[in-house]
């Protein structure tokens, strides 16, 4: 546990926008969980109180001008709106992707779920296969294309998200329809970061069938804690078989909900966030008790 005595807090600035607040975003998860251990105050550009000893750029369009104190800068984003300047100008930079990680010194923080929010509900499962999100993705273009063919295999999937027909939901309805689903569809590719609904569907239960990529690997036991596909084709095969095993579905989804409790909670990024700002010296350290 992290712990600073009420006369010795540290004092953060948090430089963000309020991104999918209602959508339990981890922006605002982020937030919430340092305000446990930290005062931190909420700022949008360079509007950062005097006495604050660090600066948090929260997302890649956050920003800040003559900074008096350390700067720790958090991509959201990568590797797609990476950038190789925002890198330098800052103390810290932390990235949400495994490779940027590998290719410079940013230190790697991956995606996460919040277990304050994203729960386990008694609802009944009403949905065969769910996507959560945005249905023309700049970096994934085929999301439309996918959802139809497999639909046109037979296959029954709702979506929820900008431009889709049953259109974008948020807060509480979200947790519900992870909830009542039987399965979640993770579409994705190689040159995008790993969504949140990985994390936020296995925190409800509902386990995921996601692209085969090193990155998912790391976090999660295949076939354990979550499905991997390889193709299209390897895709509407194993989303065929696993509606004739809803036994097998719901244990994985037990133990995906598991891992996520013990390691990919907001609470277990926060402290290691901590500990390695404590590590750096970048602020005056702040105790952790285990």
């Amino acid at each position: 546990m992290l712990r600073n005595t009420k006369s010795t807090k540290v004092k953060i600035a948090f430089v963000s926008d309020k991104y999918h607040w209602s959508s339990y975003s981890v922006v605002r998860s982020l937030y919430e969980e340092l305000s446990k251990y930290c005062e931190v105050v909420y700022v949008w550009e360079d509007i950062i109180p005097d006495d604050v000893e660090l600066i948090l750029l929260v997302g890649a369009n956050s920003k800040t001008m003559n900074p008096k104190c350390p700067v720790v800068r958090i991509g959201l984003s990568d590797p797609n709106l990476y950038s190789y300047k925002q890198s330098i100008d800052c103390d810290l930079r932390v990235t949400n992707d495994y490779r940027i990680s590998t290719m410079t010194n940013d230190w790697y923080m991956p995606c996460f779920a919040d277990k304050n929010y994203f729960k386990k509900l008694d609802v009944e499962k009403e949905t065969d296969i769910l996507f959560v999100g945005v249905k023309h993705h700049p970096y994934i273009q085929n999301r439309a294309e996918i959802v139809s063919k497999l639909r046109k295999q037979g296959l029954e999937i709702k979506t929820f998200g900008h431009n889709w027909n049953e259109g974008f939901i948020e807060g509480d309805r979200l947790v519900e329809e992870y909830n009542k689903a039987h399965l979640c569809l993770d579409l994705t590719n190689d040159t995008t970061a790993l969504g949140s609904r990985i994390f936020q569907s296995s925190m409800c239960g509902t386990p995921v069938i996601t692209k085969n990529r090193k990155d998912v690997l790391q976090l999660f036991n295949e076939n354990e804690e979550i499905f991997i596909y390889e193709d299209f084709a390897d895709l509407v095969n194993y989303l065929e078989y696993l509606k004739q095993m809803p036994d097998r579905v719901l244990r994985i989804g037990k133990r995906a909900r598991q891992r996520c409790l013990k390691e990919h909670d907001v609470s277990t990024r926060v402290k290691g966030l901590l500990e390695h700002i404590n590590d750096k010296g970048l602020l005056r350290p702040i105790r952790i008790t285990k």
